[in-house]
């Protein structure tokens, strides 16, 4: 019995030493911080960070992408602080991660161009967070008129925003979802979200972001037993968009739903005239790089949503930017790719963010 004892000590004096040292070497390297996400509660209803930090963001085990990221003063990802009052007009860009865009160099965001652009004329704001969804949109959307009054909005729709706008189709704590009310119709609600002690504990230590944020293991886990189910059931799922190809008649009814809900609510949740919220659309990647694939995508899920939003956009008199043509022409001319492909990510690179902040300027929208 000692002489087990003995060795359960040293077996852990030697998990300990080892936890040490790998400890002190992710320190060195360019593991991903973490954003560090504020509550979320009725006192701060949306996602935002810890203000004024300064942090590492980096992807994968190998750190091929890595960057250097700011909150301001508000809690969001931005070079810039945000002034609530002041007489330079303002416009609030909003979105998920692609308006986020922790991956893209800082100068070359569509925010930062646009501010370059105008500078000194109109300010342009960025209220968005990586995770966040069409219904979540709007809950930014009420936060920017409340604080900073803008005279001008642009939206960014991408392909997981309409089904996971429903709380029916799974929540994350700390954004807003379409729920069912007793008359049959939507409401916007949100979940609120508390950082536990033990997950601020744990973020301080480099060997347990790596581990969380840069290898991923609970997603890659959850992915290998998606696969797995896939397999066992002769599913074999394709993707359009960074979601499902299945054109599922329930889920489409459902996000059309959502889709209705959204427009129902943008002008008030604005406080502006129709003609001056824009929606931003992305385009059907990879799919349309080839001229074949864009044909056969054509019944996915994410056409048939895109055609929905824009028929509803025009119908209603909202300005839009469907940047599929946009892509389709530029990759044409350029053979340039509009995400990451040498990185497996899909989000928008500098030359998708150039071209989105192009279109703005040339509609004509802000004039």
């Amino acid at each position: 019995m000692k002489r087990l004892c003995r060795e359960i000590l040293l077996l852990g004096i030697l998990y300990l030493a080892i936890g040490i040292l790998l400890e002190v070497v992710f320190r060195i390297l360019p593991v991903h911080e973490g954003m560090e996400w504020l509550p979320v509660n009725e006192g701060s209803p949306i996602r935002r960070f810890e203000p004024n930090r300064s942090f590492t963001w980096s992807e994968n085990w190998n750190f091929c992408l890595v960057n250097h990221l700011k909150s301001n003063n508000y809690g969001f990802i931005s070079t810039i602080d945000y002034v609530p009052l002041s007489n330079t007009p303002l416009t609030a860009v909003i979105g998920d991660s692609f308006i986020e865009a922790a991956m893209v160099n800082q100068t070359q965001t569509v925010v930062a161009r646009l501010n370059a652009e105008f500078q000194g004329k109109r300010r342009f704001y960025a209220f968005a967070a990586s995770g966040a969804q069409m219904s979540s949109y709007l809950s930014y959307a009420k936060y920017a008129k409340k604080k900073f009054h803008p005279d001008h909005y642009v939206f960014l729709l991408v392909g997981n925003d309409f089904d996971e706008s429903l709380s029916s189709y799974g929540v994350e704590a700390g954004y807003h979802y379409f729920v069912r009310n007793p008359a049959g119709g939507l409401t916007l609600k949100r979940v609120d979200y508390e950082v536990g002690l033990l997950k601020k504990i744990l973020r301080k230590s480099a060997l347990f972001m790596y581990i969380n944020m840069n290898l991923q293991v609970r997603s890659r886990l959850n992915l290998v037993w998606t696969r797995i189910k896939d397999t066992i059931s002769g599913r074999n799922p394709e993707y359009v968009g960074q979601t499902s190809a299945s054109a599922d008649p329930r889920r489409e009814a459902d996000s059309k739903m959502a889709v209705d809900a959204f427009f129902k609510i943008l002008e008030d949740a604005c406080g502006v005239p129709r003609k001056n919220i824009l929606i931003g659309i992305d385009g059907m990647r990879p799919q349309l790089y080839d001229a074949e694939n864009l044909r056969n995508a054509d019944g996915s899920f994410f056409s048939h949503m895109r055609k929905y939003v824009l028929f509803k956009a025009h119908e209603l008199s909202y300005p839009v930017i469907d940047m599929q043509p946009i892509f389709v022409q530029d990759y044409a001319a350029n053979k340039l790719f509009f995400e990451y492909p040498q990185y497996n990510d899909g989000h928008w690179n500098e030359r998708a963010h150039y071209l989105f902040a192009h279109q703005i300027i040339e509609s004509g929208f802000l004039n």
